[in-house]
């Protein structure tokens, strides 16, 4: 008589290769990312959104700390290009400023939990595509450009650190709105 474990087939686990592995751990991350802040996300439901033993998040990316910076430096380049080409930095949903508020927040936790950053302009690309996009809108010197980017860089860093916090009523939106306006007049003057 066969034992009950023999009578219950498994279906047999997929083999995949190391870089088909990563792939999957870093794009369910990714996609984690989207909705959740770093905190909330455990390795067991990275590797259970990717079907991938939890085991190589730490084999393959040094633990979750890795994963997340490699999902951080692969997407820079992709979020200051998407600045810099826009024609607007607020979209009338805000769906700009909460991707830029969710990777800024994602850099704070990093930096929180031991990564390290060459400078302000590698931890926070969107800067540069600031910097870019107002050189480009507002025909203004890179000097200025450089100080303005670093001024919203501020405002939606703050905001992604004191929103769970203190309420308050100034949007981050509202006070980038201001500063163009601002940048508007004095470009028309």
């Amino acid at each position: 008589m066969k034992s009950a474990k023999a009578a219950i087939q498994k279906e047999p686990k997929t083999r995949r290769t190391r870089e088909e592995g990563m792939q999957l751990l870093f794009d369910a991350a990714q996609k984690l990312l989207a909705t959740n802040d770093p905190d909330d996300i455990s390795i067991r439901d990275i590797a259970a959104a990717a079907d991938v033993n939890h085991r190589f998040i730490a084999e393959w990316f040094g633990g979750k700390v890795g994963l997340f910076r490699a999902i951080h430096d692969t997407r820079t380049l992709e979020i200051s290009d998407f600045i810099a080409s826009s024609t607007s930095l607020v979209d009338g949903d805000g769906t700009t400023l909460i991707s830029i508020r969710r990777e800024i927040g994602l850099v704070i936790w990093l930096i929180v939990n031991g990564s390290k950053f060459d400078d302000v302009r590698d931890a926070f690309p969107s800067l540069i595509g600031a910097q870019n996009f107002l050189v480009k809108n507002f025909v203004i010197s890179e000097e200025d450009a450089k100080k303005s980017s670093e001024i919203f860089g501020a405002i939606v860093a703050a905001d992604a650190m004191l929103r769970p916090h203190i309420k308050t009523d100034s949007k981050p939106v509202d006070l980038i709105m201001h500063h163009l306006q601002t940048l508007q007049r004095k470009k028309d003057v």
